[in-house]
């Protein structure tokens, strides 16, 4: 699985790798400018003209340094200073120097016409809100210049640990994160700002296994969704009952289980309210009767369930999702069931798998819309249980926005356990 860390992590990090040597800081500067420059060369032709645009800080200083070695490489550089350089940090103007020694050009002002390429060293994971307006014309120029822009560890704007974009963020059509993979690059806004997503770790291997938040996509997991062997049989590939599909709700249903079909499993079963209407147009599907669902649990016949999609809210919804609790198996919660189980106080078991969207998540934590938006953080919330116990598979945030919960009787009772330091990040 792939590690991804909090902006406080990774902060610490660099901390102990500038303090190792007398030289540790510009040891890392030159790892990282080299590494900006490898990535620049894949994507960048000779007959290009390039811009770097430089913050005030390490993110700027890496950028620049990469500028020496493009011009030294033969690539048409020039550069551009958000700051006064008396501003900046004393890297930065050190690379400032080696710059102009190299003939780097610098651009006065704020013209990016006539540029192929814009690498973006504005913030990286240095931004903060009351950065924003400082910036706002510069990076508004550059995502409609129509270049393509490269982004040093962050794109400009974008909140490393949130994955929440600023009203001003660069919208990259690279990004290289460099050293520690950042959390925020891996959900909500990220997807529309960071483009290509590349990592180099810069030779270091950050070690605590503990503190880190996992990212799972279907390449891990692969290995768990094929077989190999050529002698199988339908059940070979797992029993899925879905639960849901009140009445005017039968498509959630439906839509749940293709995409069980999809993902491979043998034998799907439905349990909705209006089964006649299901078989005519979905004749794939084996249908079962809520009155059946307690016989198929006792008897093993499934592997998982899913119950929520279309379930609804009433009586009959609540039934069936008494039902299915019963199971202690894997089971996956959504939509309408997680409403249930706030109201009616309901306990779940730890193999089970919950996945709310942003209101879903509020309702369930007790927060604020605003709160949940901060997914890691609201991961996070979920698997710190006040258990004896935990309550949650290693770590949180293993699938964007999702993970494994305890809702019993004490999980009100804030976030106080064993985990990220962070709350809502």
């Amino acid at each position: 699985m792939t590690a991804a860390f909090s902006v406080k992590q990774i902060r610490e990090f660099e901390k102990k790798l500038f303090e190792e040597s007398s030289d540790g800081k510009n040891r890392l500067l030159d790892a990282a400018s080299k590494a900006i420059f490898k990535v620049c060369v894949q994507k960048i032709k000779k007959s290009e003209k390039v811009l770097v645009v430089c913050g005030k800080g390490y993110n700027g200083a890496d950028a620049l340094k990469c500028a020496v070695l493009l011009k030294k490489a033969g690539y048409h550089v020039f550069y551009m200073m958000c700051y006064k350089i008396v501003d900046c940090n004393i890297e930065l103007q050190q690379a400032d120097e080696q710059a102009s020694l190299a003939g780097v050009v610098q651009e006065k002002g704020e013209n990016l016409i006539g540029y192929d390429v814009l690498i973006d060293g504005i913030y990286g994971i240095g931004y903060k809100e009351t950065n924003h307006d400082h910036n706002s014309v510069i990076i508004q120029r550059m995502n409609h210049s129509g270049a393509k822009i490269i982004s040093v560890d962050v794109p400009s704007g974008f909140n490393a640990d949130t994955g929440v974009a600023s009203k001003n963020t660069i919208k990259a059509t690279t990004t290289l994160s460099l050293l520690m993979r950042k959390r925020g690059l891996f959900t909500k806004d990220a997807f529309d700002y960071v483009g290509e997503l590349l990592f180099d770790d810069l030779g270091h291997r950050y070690q605590n296994q503990q503190e880190q938040y996992e990212i799972v996509n279907v390449k891990d997991r692969r290995h768990d969704l094929m077989s190999n062997k050529k002698n199988t049989h339908k059940y070979s590939f797992g029993r899925a009952l879905v639960i849901g599909g009140n009445y005017g709700m039968l498509g959630a249903s439906v839509l749940t289980a293709k995409a069980c079909a999809k993902m491979g499993c043998g034998y799907v079963m439905m349990a909705t309210r209006d089964n006649q209407a299901l078989a005519i147009e979905n004749p794939d599907f084996v249908t079962v009767s809520v009155d059946e669902i307690d016989e198929i649990i006792q008897e093993g016949k499934i592997s998982v369930i899913i119950i929520g999609p279309g379930l609804g809210r009433d009586g009959w919804a609540l039934s069936c999702l008494k039902k299915a609790l019963k199971y202690d198996g894997d089971m996956v919660i959504d939509a309408d069931a997680l409403q249930l189980i706030v109201k009616e106080k309901l306990e779940i078991s730890e193999k089970v798998i919950m996945t709310p969207h942003e209101g879903e998540a509020a309702v369930l934590l007790e927060e604020k819309h605003k709160n949940i938006s901060r997914r890691w953080g609201a991961s996070a919330a979920f698997c710190q249980c006040p258990c004896d116990w935990w309550c949650a598979e290693h770590m949180a945030g293993r699938a964007l926005g999702r993970a494994r919960a305890c809702l019993r009787p004490c999980w009100r009772r804030g976030v106080a356990g064993r985990g990220p330091s962070e709350s809502w990040g």
